[in-house]
């Protein structure tokens, strides 16, 4: 995957990489899934990011496409931990766009 993600990003285009990764309450232990990817990826990426909260999964997601996608482009990679979609979220970022219409 990393060669690709290189490859992409010396080429100038446009990949989002999502990224799994263990649950956040098991971030800081030793295991051999606990391996941090975007410390990886961050060399050869335009932008690493990283899910806290369920609440932020939108936005970063959006700002990963709006950075792979904006000039020059290249790769943006977001980690996304195995619970941050087990919670329910109480932050809709699209609401606002759809209350205007």
């Amino acid at each position: 995957m990393v060669t690709a993600l290189a490859t992409a990003n010396t080429e100038g285009d446009p990949v989002v990489a999502l990224v799994g990764s263990v649950p956040r309450n098991m971030s800081a232990a030793k295991t051999h899934q606990s391996m941090h990817l975007l410390e990886v990826i961050a060399p050869i990426a335009k932008k690493t990011q990283s899910v806290d909260h369920q609440d932020q999964v939108a936005d970063i997601v959006l700002d990963a496409f709006r950075t792979a996608a904006s000039y020059p482009q290249g790769v943006s990679a977001v980690a996304l931990p195995l619970d941050s979609g087990c919670s329910p979220s109480s932050y809709f970022p699209f609401q606002v766009i759809l209350d205007s219409l």
